[in-house]
Formats: C-alpha cells, sequence, structure tokens
C-alpha cells in the first residue's frame, strides 16, 4: 500500500508490514483498513491474516482495499500473528487488531523508535474511540487501554520490570511493532495462551515478558496513537473485567509454575492485585479502581483461571502431537 504523503528527512524508511489478524468481523476490518490507507508512511506492506474463518467475507474486504490476504486455518490469535510474521520479509512487523483505528502518524512513531538496536519491540498509546456513555466513562476511570502522555523503556534494569512486562505496564499487542528479526532467536506469541484458547488471554504480556528476560528492550511511545472501542454497557463492560479477572488468575498460575525464578515477584504483584492496588507503574490512577463487579464474582470467575489454563496448555499439547502423529504417519493414498 502507497501513501502520497512524504518521507523523512533522510529518506531511509526501514520496509515494513502492517499484520491484522482477524475473524469474522468484516465491517469491522473495513474501518481499520481505511484507516491504514491514510497512514503518513511512504511505501509499506498490509497483510490480512483470517483465522479460522466461517465465510469468505473477510477475503472480500481485504481484496477491496488492494491488501495481502492469508488464511490460518487453526484458531488462536496467536497463531495468526505467528503465521503473519513467518509470511512477511519486511525489516519491521506492525500489528494492529481488527477493531483498532490507528492515527496518520501512528506507523511512522512506532519505527522512530527502532534506531536504538537494543529495541526489539515498540508499543503506542491506545485511546478510545468514543466516550459517551455510563460504561465507558467508568472503563476510562479505571485507565482504559492508555498508559499516559510519557515514554518509557523497559529492560531488565527498569525497577519492577517483572510486572510491568506481565501485566499491562508496556502496552498491548493490538499496537506494537517488531524487529522481524527476533523471530529468528525468539518463539513469537506463545500459541497455548491468548484469545482462541479456553485461558482467553495472556499471550500478549507472555510476549513482552519473554523479550525482557532475553535481554532485549522494549519501548512505549505515546506518539504513536491507536484508537479502540471501549464497552457500551455496562453488561458488556462487567463480562469483559469478569474475563479479565479470569485471564488474569490463570496467567499468574501459568507463571507461578513456569517462571520460578521470578515466584517473589509474582506474588507480591498478586498480594497487591487482590487487594485492588493499582500497578505501581499506571501513574496517572490513583487510590482504589472503582468497582465493576461485587468482590465474590470476581473471586469466582478469578478461581476458574487456573483451570482454565491447565485445559489450553492440555489442547496445546493434543494438537502438536496429533501435528507429529500426521508427519510421522502420514496417510497413504489408496
Amino acid at each position: 500500500m502507497q501513501n502520497t504523503e512524504p518521507q523523512d528527512a533522510t529518506g531511509k524508511l526501514p520496509p515494513c508490514t502492517v499484520i491484522i489478524p482477524t475473524r469474522d468481523r468484516p465491517a469491522d476490518l473495513d474501518r481499520c483498513l481505511e484507516a491504514v490507507s491514510r497512514l503518513e508512511y511512504s511505501t509499506f506492506d498490509v497483510l490480512v491474516v483470517n483465522n479460522a474463518p466461517a465465510n469468505n467475507a473477510t477475503r472480500d474486504v481485504a481484496q477491496k482495499w488492494g491488501v495481502r490476504y492469508l488464511v490460518e486455518p487453526r484458531p488462536g490469535v496467536s497463531r495468526a500473528r505467528n503465521s503473519g510474521a513467518r509470511a512477511c520479509d519486511s525489516e519491521i512487523l506492525a500489528y494492529l487488531d481488527d477493531d483498532s483505528v490507528p492515527e496518520p502518524a501512528w506507523l511512522s512513531a512506532l519505527v522512530e523508535e527502532f534506531s536504538d538496536p537494543a529495541v526489539m519491540a515498540v508499543t503506542g498509546r491506545t485511546l478510545p474511540v468514543e466516550v459517551t456513555t455510563d460504561a465507558q466513562h467508568l472503563f476510562l476511570s479505571r485507565g482504559g487501554f492508555d498508559l499516559g502522555p510519557n515514554r518509557r523503556s523497559l529492560d531488565q534494569q527498569t525497577p519492577y520490570w517483572f510486572e510491568t512486562a506481565n501485566f499491562g505496564g508496556i502496552g498491548i499487542a493490538a499496537n506494537v511493532a517488531f524487529r522481524r528479526s527476533v523471530f529468528q532467536s525468539w518463539r513469537g506469541f506463545d500459541e497455548r495462551i491468548g484469545l482462541g484458547t479456553p485461558l482467553g488471554g495472556g499471550a500478549e504480556p507472555y510476549a513482552f515478558f519473554s523479550l525482557v528476560a532475553m535481554g532485549y528492550r522494549l519501548v512505549y511511545t505515546p506518539r504513536a496513537i491507536m484508537a479502540h472501542p471501549f464497552p457500551r454497557t455496562m453488561a458488556s463492560l462487567r463480562r469483559r473485567h469478569l474475563k479479565q479477572m479470569t485471564t488474569t488468575a490463570g496467567y499468574v498460575a501459568l507463571l507461578f509454575l513456569e517462571q520460578r525464578r521470578y515466584r517473589t515477584e509474582l506474588v507480591q504483584y498478586a498480594s497487591r492485585w487482590i487487594r485492588g492496588v493499582p500497578p505501581v507503574w499506571r501513574t496517572q490512577v490513583t487510590g482504589p479502581l472503582p468497582r465493576i463487579a461485587p468482590r465474590w464474582r470476581e473471586v469466582l470467575t478469578a478461581a476458574a483461571g487456573p483451570v482454565l489454563c491447565g485445559l489450553s496448555l492440555l489442547l496445546y499439547r493434543i494438537s502438536r502431537q496429533q501435528i507429529l502423529d500426521g508427519v510421522q504417519h502420514p496417510t497413504r493414498p489408496s
């Protein structure tokens, strides 16, 4: 996709691909691609990764905008993101969700941060598409997706880097770019977890945590602005909140089992989370967070998290074994 906007002063912008995982939301994707077409970047590719689609509506939207199209038949946004990365050869890979609306300078602001060779991932600022309903105002009062107007750099020398990376303090995968070369040494998004698995989340923070744990640096730049919808009704906000409680509890269980060296930091964070204390990196929110659901419902839904995490890991092992069995014992033609 080409844009008529001029290049920067050096004229040396690295090649980029904008990867958009999606699943059966053609209207959202159409709005996203319309915004992407207005990006102020000299030349870039766009790849739509259709994850386990039910019909051809997404393909039609991709054809309408003249962008690349790929089908990932196995459900799971982590699989879709990794498949997109493997299908690209651009120096920088930028990710959007299909309901994201990037501002024109979004991509160039992300790319600027890669002038530091230690930086392997850059996230941007995520603001609401609108704030008109009571539910949206309540979500905003809890911070929403926004990390504020100040740039952040995160590596192992950063205080509280473990909880910052793992629990939302450096950004979200709906607004992020990676140096493609990192996928040669990094496993990518963990396909055992994330949207499309029983746990339904955790893959984004695990990606950020694993990169910092490998010694890389991450940056949050408030200049790379993208808009994302907020829940419109109290019912949808409550469902989202309770699902987040389940996901977080399951993700904590995963970290406790697999990241033993960080158990002290994990227990300290979990203790504050249970008491409703805002994270240390959530500087724009002070005091206890406004309540969305009764405490007893939060406890019950959180209790399901470790179970769903275990189910996600089990199903992944089964699927991997089935793939290996298929490779070792391919079906012979009759």
